[in-house]
């Protein structure tokens, strides 16, 4: 199973909460959720992340930096594809903007 590497639980320790803590906040009903999202084994939806990042006091990009630079290169790779299909318009190998959720590996 792929993992998603992320800075949860670094954030977590330096403003000195514990999972219940944080799970309380966030309305869940256990630390099951948050104790995956730490482990990588799961994702917080777009609600929760900047949920936990408001609570860190961070940003996003902060709580998953490896995903937010793989997504920034991605994009970028893109951006440089298609100028370059641009200016060479008979090359017609334009890849399509890679989609971010197929960035999550898909055991998540």
């Amino acid at each position: 199973m792929n993992k998603t590497t992320n800075n949860l639980r670094l954030y977590r320790n330096r403003v000195g909460l514990y999972q219940r803590e944080v799970a309380e906040a966030l309305k869940l009903d256990c630390t099951d959720r948050l104790s995956k999202w730490e482990a990588g084994h799961a994702v917080p939806n777009i609600i929760n992340l900047f949920r936990l990042a408001i609570i860190y006091k961070v940003s996003p990009r902060d709580l998953y930096p490896e995903l937010w630079q793989m997504i920034e290169s991605q994009l970028e790779e893109n951006t440089r594809t298609k100028q370059t299909a641009s200016d060479n318009p008979g090359n017609g190998t334009v890849k399509p903007i890679a989609s971010v959720p197929s960035l999550v590996p898909e055991e998540l």
